[in-house]
């Protein structure tokens, strides 16, 4: 099935994302939660460390650390929402590497995004190897593999 692909605008120049983000390592493990959300988790810094740059009225931090259980900053692999059936990942724990590209805004439905999109051959084969397309697919959109640094 074809789905349309979320449009994503530049905010900031790659090189004060590369600045910002010189000490953060570029690598991430891959995880699966209970409910057979695939993601990568990477380190909080890049939300912490990016938040601040975003020069945006009303930003929000993503909810990401409210309660001990959440992920916090991640990279979404494979939506619960793609798949009917329950999917069991062989490959958790496993350390994926990535590139940053730049910060971005999207727009879906009545949600404002500002995300760090990564670019992750790795992940675009991990998804093709379990049946899925090569980038994931977010109510009915095709989107980037990213971070998501605010919501406003």
């Amino acid at each position: 099935m074809k789905h349309s692909k979320l449009i994503f605008s530049p905010i900031l120049e790659n090189n004060l994302i590369d600045t910002a983000c010189l000490d953060i390592p570029n690598y991430g493990t891959l995880c699966q939660s209970d409910t057979g959300y695939v993601y990568l988790k990477v380190l909080d810094d890049f939300i912490h460390t990016l938040f601040p740059l975003v020069d945006i009225p009303g930003k929000q931090m993503p909810p990401y650390f409210s309660k001990p259980t959440d992920v916090g900053a991640h990279i979404s692999v494979i939506y619960r929402e793609e798949y009917q059936e329950n999917i069991l990942v062989k490959d958790t724990g496993k350390r994926v590497c990535f590139k940053t590209e730049g910060l971005y805004r999207a727009s879906l439905n009545t949600k404002n995004y500002i995300v760090l999109i990564i670019k992750a051959v790795e992940l675009e084969h991990f998804r093709i190897q379990h049946g899925f397309s090569a980038k994931p697919v977010y109510q009915g959109f095709e989107v980037e593999f990213h971070i998501t640094i605010a919501t406003y």
